[in-house]
């Protein structure tokens, strides 16, 4: 009998161990060419269908993919031969997808919407905006809702002149059109930024020093469809603002910044401040500064800090608006290195005839606020990423969501055998960490930021490598 106990105990054993390493399902479609593209998206699935776009110039390629990720079908869509065409982006919903193409014909620039079932067949098409093609016109940029139901085009021209107009994917109409002007400056890293609202707004910040780089504010356009734009100013006061991303809370409608801060200006950041301004008066922002502490920067640098001064070269990757008000912030380190020719380094600078260009992502910190900014508990995650000439597409990390917690995913190394690690994130900042997968023999290069959630427990990631994209799906 107590022979008969032990092997059921290492059966059991056994079938939980089995069970530990099979967690994840992976799955990997076959390659697709990319060879001309000019850039690609994925959806998730509309009539039981993953479907993949890439384009170049006014050609659309789709490939349709089953839950096993093979291929179904693919097809090849042609935007309007006659004109001048640049498709900007394809942008799917539950049912459908959108194709936005730049037109140009004649001295005129057109921008059209198209709009496609499941089956890539055309449903309704509608010129959203138009405008006179001035020389030398700069490329139109989109920005788009959190629900993916309203677009921004902005159209810089000559003469710091600019048209902005916003429209509607669902009826496939303007919303507004708006002319303006722009101050003459050079925008750093920081800005510009905009913002659309699920109701059609659109915000835009832009970050300006003071003379004496004592005092710093950001310049804030509002935008919306009674035709007319709002300027406002929020002032920081003393600290500088190093790094800052905006959000808008749609639920509760209020815009919402987090970002580091500095007390001087040296590039040491001081701590992270949060600001809070409610949509129908955004010139009254509430503000309240975190400071880093010794215990804080001696755990996030690895290093005994008594004194400290503190931490360089960080930036606000993500933002997530709570239910409540509050936000979930990642901060990351980040930093670029360059190597000249003769061998020798240089940080975040540009070096003529530099041979390399190095890509540091280093460790992230998550950061939990109230409504009011104050801080409810962080987060340290230990990771450490370098590449070299990439534009570290395959660094950084990705967030997934689900009903009890969240999934911090990234690469330990940037190369094509390593590991794939994931931080689950419990209510009240818990962490425990695990192996999600090893690369190893897989052929796969993950380009983890790009990936896409598709549903609670699944994420469909593309790897690139050699013109070729194979899409990797990952189930809990």
């Amino acid at each position: 009998m107590h022979h008969f106990s032990r092997i059921l105990f290492f059966v059991f054993i056994l079938i939980a161990f089995t069970k530990s390493i099979s967690a994840q399902k992976l799955i990997i479609s076959e390659p697709i060419n990319i060879f001309n593209a000019e850039s690609y998206s994925l959806s998730a699935k509309i009539n039981d269908r993953f479907l993949f776009f890439y384009w170049h110039a006014e050609l659309l390629s789709i490939n349709a993919l089953d839950n096993n990720l093979r291929n179904i079908w693919q097809k090849e869509i042609t935007i309007e031969k006659k004109y001048d065409v640049k498709i900007l982006d394809v942008i799917p919903n539950k049912i459908s997808f959108n194709v936005i193409a730049r037109m140009r014909k004649r001295g005129n620039t057109y921008l059209k919407v198209l709009k496609f079932d499941g089956q890539a067949k055309l449903l309704d098409s509608s010129t959203v905006c138009t405008w006179k093609q001035p020389l030398n016109e700069s490329e139109t940029e989109l920005f788009i809702s959190e629900d993916k139901r309203v677009v921004v085009a902005l159209n810089p021209n000559a003469y710091n002149e600019n048209i902005t107009c916003a429209f509607s994917l669902d009826s496939l109409r303007p919303i507004w059109s708006l002319k303006w002007k722009t101050k003459n400056r050079d925008f750093d890293d920081n800005t510009p930024q905009w913002l659309v609202t699920n109701e059609g707004k659109a915000f835009l910040f832009t970050d300006e020093n003071s003379i004496t780089k004592k005092a710093r504010q950001f310049d804030v356009l509002q935008f919306n469809n009674s035709q007319t734009i709002s300027d406002f100013k929020l002032k920081t006061g003393e600290i500088i603002a190093n790094h800052t991303l905006f959000s808008f809370d749609n639920k509760n409608k209020k815009l919402i910044a987090v970002g580091c801060y500095a007390n001087k200006n040296n590039g040491h950041n001081n701590g992270t401040f949060f600001l809070s301004m409610p949509e129908n008066n955004i010139a009254q922002g509430h503000w309240l500064l975190t400071p880093f502490t010794d215990e804080f920067v001696t755990f996030y640098t690895g290093k005994k800090v008594t004194d400290n001064k503190g931490i360089d070269d960080l930036k606000v990757q993500r933002v997530i608006n709570r239910s409540d008000g509050g936000v979930l912030a990642f901060v990351e380190k980040t930093r670029i290195t360059a190597r000249d020719r003769s061998g020798s380094y240089n940080t975040n600078t540009i070096i003529r005839n530099t041979s390399t260009y190095e890509y540091h992502c280093d460790n992230l910190f998550s950061i939990s606020m109230d409504s009011s900014g104050t801080k409810e508990w962080s987060q340290v995650y230990v990771k450490h990423q370098v590449s070299q000439d990439d534009d570290a597409r395959f660094s950084s990390f990705y967030v997934m969501r689900t009903a009890s917690s969240l999934r911090l995913i990234f690469n330990e190394e940037i190369e094509r055998n390593t590991n794939v690690y994931e931080f689950i994130i419990k209510n009240g900042g818990e962490v425990d960490r695990h192996v999600v997968l090893n690369t190893e023999a897989k052929d796969i290069y993950l380009r983890i930021r790009d990936a896409m959630q598709t549903a609670s427990n699944e994420i469909l990631i593309p790897s690139e490598g050699n013109k070729n994209i194979k899409l990797v799906k990952i189930t809990w």
